[in-house]
């Protein structure tokens, strides 16, 4: 079930006044509305200062046949400013995206573009080879190819008919 808060603004009631004392401040329908309408993707909006965002790498993770691969949108990171690191079966990758230098005197009619710090942590599955990853950055691109053990790779395992002893033989 989804989180649902109740927000209530504290400086539109007198101060000690129960809940259901006539606040001090103008009533608005739609923004008390607002608080009781269910939104599962509230969570996912960008905040109200939305200047203020971090970046925030996209990711495309694929299993293959003989590795796992992990790309990486880092338009604008370079690579003494990204961290890759392993503890146990975490995959840590860290670094930052600086902003371009801002020129005081422009006027700016659109921002969209978010600078900063970021983090994301992936658990690797056992069957990962630890000791041979690869990285390479490459035109804003970020490829991480992490190999398969060769033991863990999946295998065939024959069934029997079963024959004519009608299975006791596996109940022995």
């Amino acid at each position: 079930m989804a989180n649902i808060s109740l927000r209530r603004n504290p400086e539109s009631r007198v101060a000690n006044a129960p809940f259901f004392s006539a606040p001090t401040a103008a009533w608005e329908p739609f923004g008390f509305l607002a608080d009781f309408l269910f939104d599962p993707f509230r969570e996912m909006l960008p905040t109200a200062d939305s200047s203020r965002q971090n970046f925030v790498p996209s990711f495309e993770v694929l299993d293959t046949d003989d590795s796992y691969i992990f790309r990486a949108d880092l338009p604008g990171v370079s690579q003494s400013d990204l961290e890759i690191s392993v503890t146990g079966n975490r995959l840590t990758l860290a670094g930052k995206r600086d902003q371009e230098h801002e020129d005081k005197n422009a006027r700016y009619y659109h921002r969209e573009r978010v600078y900063g710090m970021f983090t994301r942590s992936f658990t690797l599955p056992q069957g990962a080879d630890l000791e041979h990853i690869k990285a390479d950055l490459r035109d804003g691109v970020l490829n991480i190819i992490i190999p398969k053990k060769p033991d863990v790779a999946p295998r065939k395992v024959a069934v029997n008919s079963g024959g004519t002893d009608g299975g006791k033989q596996a109940q022995a």
